[in-house]
């Protein structure tokens, strides 16, 4: 009695083995989609550092809108309560806090800046302008 193997898994030779081969495909795909993944996660990481970062930018301005049109701060008040507002953030703030009722409204303005922190690795990419954050509110 011959007893005969049913697992033909044998290598072909010659030059049809490299077109059924696929013994590093897996290999060659992920290298084909892992820097695009990577790029993805670092992007939404940069996208919410910034979006988290102007946030707080309008809440300074908002708070030293509100101080400017109750009358419970002056200007240059409102500008250092923004910028102690923001003082966890690394970066330097341009604060700037106006009463723009000579243009004949009664409305306060605050304006708070700075460069993008988040852009450094896609500047030579697209152009990332500065941050800015603007609230006008009306006087009480």
């Amino acid at each position: 009695m011959k007893i005969t193997s049913h697992d033909d898994t044998r290598v072909l030779p010659g030059p049809r083995h490299f077109l059924r081969a696929d013994d590093g495909a897996a290999l060659v795909e992920f290298a084909v989609v892992l820097p695009l993944l990577l790029l993805l996660f670092f992007g939404i990481i940069t996208w919410g550092g910034t979006l988290a970062l102007v946030d707080n930018m309008y809440d300074a301005a908002r708070q030293a809108a509100r101080q400017l049109s109750v009358g419970t701060a002056s200007e240059a008040a409102a500008a250092a309560n923004a910028t102690a507002y923001l003082s966890t953030w690394p970066n330097s703030f341009t604060v700037t806090a106006q009463d723009i009722g000579t243009t004949g409204t009664d409305d306060v303005r605050v304006i708070v800046a700075t460069a993008n922190p988040f852009a450094g690795m896609f500047t030579s990419i697209v152009v990332i302008p500065d941050l800015q954050a603007v609230v006008t509110m009306r006087k009480e």
